[in-house]
């Protein structure tokens, strides 16, 4: 016949010898432990937003915004009018004949 020996002592029970303490400090050492790991992941997840927060400003910094194609079509007039300022209307009027007439040979070659 097999008999049960079982003591209670403190907090824990024995079990073939050993002492089970798991009651009251496992479980703060639980809720230590999963605090530790909440604050971890919330830790990790504000510098993976810093730093994609970051690339983002670096990359319109450093690489600026592209202009569209009215943008640059303007700058390229106004390149090759060149200055404005002391040119009289005569002389305006002929430059963008100039530039109206190679836009109409480059879209004919097309």
């Amino acid at each position: 016949m097999l008999c049960e020996h079982t003591e209670t002592e403190g907090k824990g029970a024995s079990n073939n010898g050993r002492t089970d303490y798991t009651s009251d400090t496992g479980e703060t050492e639980k809720k230590k432990k999963g605090k530790k790991r909440t604050r971890r992941i919330i830790l990790v997840i504000v510098l993976l937003l810093l730093l994609l927060l970051g690339g983002i400003f670096a990359y319109r910094h450093f690489v600026g915004v592209q202009p569209n194609d009215t943008v640059l079509l303007e700058e390229n007039i106004k390149a090759k009018l060149g200055q404005l300022e002391d040119k009289s209307n005569e002389e305006i009027e002929a430059a963008l004949n100039e530039v109206v007439e190679e836009g109409r040979s480059a879209s004919a070659s097309i």
